[in-house]
């Protein structure tokens, strides 16, 4: 039939080198001629492009791992019990101990081949000192160092993974590098996730992998040679002299799972994974990128787990807060989930001496399955990275990673703020509020004090008498002031003046507040009634504590000249003798005179002609109207229709009103102007 439709458009990234695949480019490639068969998957060439087998069941042993408690002893254990092969991925190497018990694998006979990433110029002094000595050491006692390229010929940009499998059997993945922070000596450093699963299925699926990354011939990997460093550069291996003998037990039973790889297949994995959750979604993450699409105008991971919230799935997110003023898209992603509906909350992980930052990147799904891995989630490590994951469904052993968990998100210290509302999470956890709510401003117990008032001095943002002395708080703050007192004192204690005897036995529970008044520009009026608090030392104010200029310049606009009560702006007669009463024009009955007899050719003047023509014309019409009454008054028999005549001057007199403004208008004689 042809192609069908518009063409194949580009994604969004701005990777080179791309290839366009059809379909997944494995199992399912639909073939209907149109541009949505190409939409779905695309790939970078020279890159990898896993389509076999990434699952696996068994029953045997895992071992949980979670640093900064535990980890090292149990990989050196496994690196010291190794007999035939060691193959070691890794971003950075350079842990003395465990260098060092990779060089004594070597000496024993056991083939070892390790990958690491080179040095970046961005990473510290002591990272890449370190990295080179270490793998200058490795290279120099025999072992097959290779070193993973980002040139602009590579088809990544980083190896990130950070994967193990000895003797064919025995597969470590982690989330932490090969480096005292991630597998720290003293049990002091990163929050790190790892696990050693003893399978042969799973190291064969895994070894299927590693070997792409371990084939010099491939763009992006180099058989480096490295130089001696120099003397004192870097600390060397040391023997760790069975000193680590914390050995985690393994838990035995069946499990399942499957490896991911990026980018080859871990977005959909993961999207996969969320999308299958039923009742709980637990994230523990060093990051969440929200700006970036895999494909064609889509994050899968996010449209997933909106897709989650909607149909009622708790999500929970605790990630890491040490570097929240460095990357603000840190809590971008806290404030995103937050504002999403449903059961959903994510919190900055507070620190403690031994738990120094989150560096994790793990899941937990409904409890029954766990992402262990090196997978950031951002668009470096899902479209340019060589990352790995490992999904274990087995609740023994996600329960270990979940009780991690709610201990990272229990954690408190006295500064983080996951809602930046100026008020650290651990006050609002111990005073029922929320901590991924702003809520500071908000006075639960109504007395006059916000929650951020409440935590400044210390009381109880849910009672309006903290300390239960019958004095409400905001009482209580404002007689503090008045007795010299601290109000955080005030509010906590029933005895703030350390007499002996409780505040309110003296006081009473409303206490008698003098309050000095205040007179700031010290004009004799004080300022709670001061219109102008900024006078001039030694001004003449009025009533309202303004000088003569103040008034000039404050109220230009309202000027009463005569003081007749109608201001300047408004008043046609702005001469007025002194206490003459005017009408609302502001003139009284002289100087109304005066204008209509001026004669003048003025526009008053012939306003006052029209009145008098409208005075002789409405004369003529009453005297027209009272000689049509005599008349009938001579003829009644016209008018005679049983129709009783009225006298209307026997029922209402009329006054006419003064318009000099001396006598008050009649109560109810016309509408409210107030």
């Amino acid at each position: 039939v042809g192609w069908s439709g518009p063409s194949i458009s580009d994604p969004v990234t701005s990777v080179d080198r791309i290839l366009f695949l059809r379909g997944d480019g494995c199992g399912e490639m639909p073939d209907t001629n149109k541009s949505d068969d190409w939409e779905i998957r695309w790939s970078v060439a020279s890159a990898s492009h896993f389509c076999g087998v990434n699952s696996f069941s068994d029953i045997t042993n895992v071992t949980p791992l979670i640093a900064p408690e535990s980890g090292i002893d149990n990989v050196i254990e496994m690196i010291d019990n190794s007999e035939t092969s060691i193959h070691l991925h890794v971003y950075q190497l350079h842990h003395s101990y465990l260098v060092q018990s990779l060089i004594d694998a070597k000496q024993r006979g056991v083939d070892v081949v390790i990958v690491i990433h080179e040095p970046e110029n961005w990473w510290s002094e002591y990272d890449v000192s370190q990295s080179e000595g270490m793998a200058w050491e490795l290279e120099n006692s025999g072992i097959n160092v290779l070193q993973f390229s980002s040139s602009s010929s590579s088809p990544y940009q980083y190896l990130h993974s950070k994967i193990a499998v000895v003797d064919s059997e025995f597969v470590w993945i982690g989330s932490g590098n090969w480096k005292e922070s991630s597998m720290p000596s003293d049990r002091d450093g990163n929050r790190d996730w790892g696990v050693i699963v003893q399978s042969e299925d799973l190291a064969q699926i895994t070894l299927d992998r590693l070997m792409f990354d371990e084939d010099p011939s491939q763009l992006h990997i180099e058989d480096a040679t490295f130089n001696e460093p120099a003397e004192g550069s870097y600390t060397p291996p040391i023997s760790h002299a069975n000193q680590f003998d914390d050995i985690k037990p393994p838990i035995y039973g069946p499990i399942s799972g499957e490896l991911l790889t990026c980018p080859d297949d871990c977005v959909q994995g993961l999207a996969d994974l969320i999308s299958n959750a039923n009742s709980e979604i637990l994230l523990s993450l060093q990051y969440f990128e929200m700006d970036w699409y895999w494909g064609w105008q889509t994050n899968p991971l996010l449209d997933s787990l909106e897709d989650a919230a909607e149909r009622g799935v708790s999500i929970r997110l605790v990630i890491n807060q040490h570097y929240v003023n460095d990357n603000p898209g840190i809590r971008e992603a806290v404030n995103e989930l937050n504002s999403w509906s449903g059961d959903v909350e994510a919190v900055l992980m507070s620190e403690n001496d031994t738990v120094k930052k989150l560096h994790n990147k793990g899941m937990i799904i409904d409890g029954e399955m766990v992402l262990v891995s090196s997978i950031n989630w951002g668009d470096n490590s899902i479209l340019r990275n060589r990352e790995m994951g490992l999904v274990i469904q087995s609740q023994a052993v996600a329960e270990v990673y979940e009780n991690s968990f709610w201990d990272d998100w229990s954690r408190m210290d006295n500064t983080t703020d996951t809602d930046i509302d100026g008020i650290p999470d651990y006050w609002e956890i111990d005073n029922g509020l929320q901590r991924t709510v702003k809520d500071a401003d908000d006075d639960n117990d109504g007395d006059g004090l916000s929650n951020e008032g409440e935590f400044s001095y210390g009381s109880n943002p849910n009672s309006n008498d903290t300390d239960g002395d019958c004095i409400l708080d905001s009482d209580e703050i404002i007689w503090a002031g008045t007795q010299g007192l601290l109000a955080s004192d005030a509010l906590n204690s029933d005895d703030a003046d350390g007499d002996g005897e409780k505040d309110s036995d003296t006081f009473g529970c409303k206490p008698d507040v003098v309050i000095e008044p205040v007179d700031s520009d010290n004009d004799g009026v004080e300022d709670d009634s001061d219109n102008c608090p900024n006078t001039l030392q030694g001004a003449d104010v009025d009533a309202n504590g303004c000088s003569d200029a103040q008034n000039n310049v404050d109220n230009n606009n309202d000027i009463d000249t005569d003081n007749d009560g109608i201001i300047d702006s408004e008043d046609d007669c702005p001469d007025t003798e002194t206490e003459a009463a005017v009408d609302t024009q502001g003139c009284s009955d002289k100087q109304n005179r005066e204008q209509s007899s001026s004669g003048t050719s003025s526009s008053e003047g012939s306003s006052g002609l029209d009145f008098m023509i409208t005075l002789i014309i409405l004369g003529s019409l009453v005297f027209a109207g009272a000689l049509v009454l005599f008349l009938r008054k001579d003829k009644p028999e016209q008018f005679d229709s049983g129709v009783v005549s009225h006298d209307i001057s026997e029922d209402k007199s009329y006054e006419m009103p003064a318009l000099d403004g001396s006598s008050e208008a009649v109560e109810g004689s016309g509408p409210d102007m107030s």
